[in-house]
């Protein structure tokens, strides 16, 4: 992928509108520092650490724990960012997944969980992310993707074939428990 940045970063470039994403169609990693990495993937049973992508960024390790597609990068990044915790938005499960999953594994229900998790998430990661011609390309990088036999994603629940499926049991599990 060509593009990496903070979520500190984009998240403050969308608050003052200097936001340089496209709305173009994509495909995008969530990469967690490895403290914030370990936040998550020491409450997940049957951890494989050799099974995650890991890379240095500014000389730090970070894991990759999330793969996802849009249509519109910059609407999706800007709804994983900067979307509110309201009622509604998670009785309606408007609320985005990641946000969700997260919420579920700083331990708190997600009316209760914007100010944590905005925190937790521009302290802990970085979001890459790269442009596709068409969403269909997308679709077809993330079913490879999240069926590769080298590493996985545990924080995906859609189409994950390749996370042990305790994991994903144990992500809907914490979901649900948190969806208050």
């Amino acid at each position: 992928m060509e593009n990496i940045d903070s979520i500190k970063n984009i998240r403050s470039n969308f608050l003052n509108k200097n936001n340089t994403i496209k709305a173009l169609p994509g495909i995008y990693r969530w990469w967690f520092q490895e403290d914030g990495a370990m936040i998550i993937l020491n409450q997940l049973p049957n951890i494989n650490r050799n099974m995650i992508q890991k890379r240095e960024i500014n000389k730090k390790l970070y894991f990759a724990l999330y793969f996802g597609i849009s249509k519109d990068l910059k609407g999706r990044i800007k709804w994983h960012t900067c979307q509110h915790h309201t009622t509604s938005s998670v009785k309606s499960g408007f609320l985005s997944t990641l946000r969700q999953t997260l919420s579920s594994f700083l331990n708190t229900d997600m009316t209760k969980s914007e100010n944590i998790l905005n925190k937790f998430i521009e302290e802990n990661c970085y979001w890459e992310w790269d442009y596709t011609e068409t969403h269909q390309d997308a679709i077809d990088i993330e079913k490879q993707e999240l069926s590769s036999c080298s590493y996985y994603y545990p924080l995906n629940i859609s189409n994950n074939r390749s996370a042990p499926k305790e994991i994903i049991s144990c992500v809907k599990c914490l979901r649900k428990k948190y969806n208050k």
